[in-house]
């Protein structure tokens, strides 16, 4: 599998666990350390995926979503939300955006990879 992925979380250990795997299975990755941030890059480079944490300073995850479809920035391309929570009210959250799918930063390599794998298949089935 290939695809380029941008990768957006304020926290350094989980955006290089998240790029090395991505990496190990064939695609792609650049990261950004919070939404503004990964706001800039999507209005200068194309991107088959955008996988962004939830809870960032400066520009919060939900917030950069919503300003990425808003502005048509990755009108086609699948966005999945990273977080560490599973609380359902904010599962109910992501329900509100345009999204693909929501990944645990818990969530174990081959699952993690499972599920990017899958979201990429779907993306390319509704082509």
């Amino acid at each position: 599998m290939t695809g380029k992925v941008l990768i957006v979380d304020d926290d350094r250990a989980t955006r290089n666990y998240i790029a090395s795997c991505l990496q190990e299975a064939g695609y792609q990755t650049e990261t950004a350390v919070n939404g503004a941030e990964g706001l800039v890059y999507v209005k200068k480079n194309e991107y088959d995926l955008l996988l962004v944490d939830v809870n960032m300073p400066i520009l919060d995850g939900l917030k950069m979503v919503t300003a990425v479809r808003k502005d048509n920035l990755h009108v086609d391309k699948p966005i999945v939300i990273l977080t560490a929570q599973q609380e359902i009210k904010l599962v109910n959250r992501f329900a509100n955006l345009d999204i693909d799918d929501y990944v645990l930063k818990s969530t174990p390599k081959a699952e993690l990879l499972a599920r990017i794998n899958e979201v990429f298949a779907s993306d390319k089935d509704e082509e």
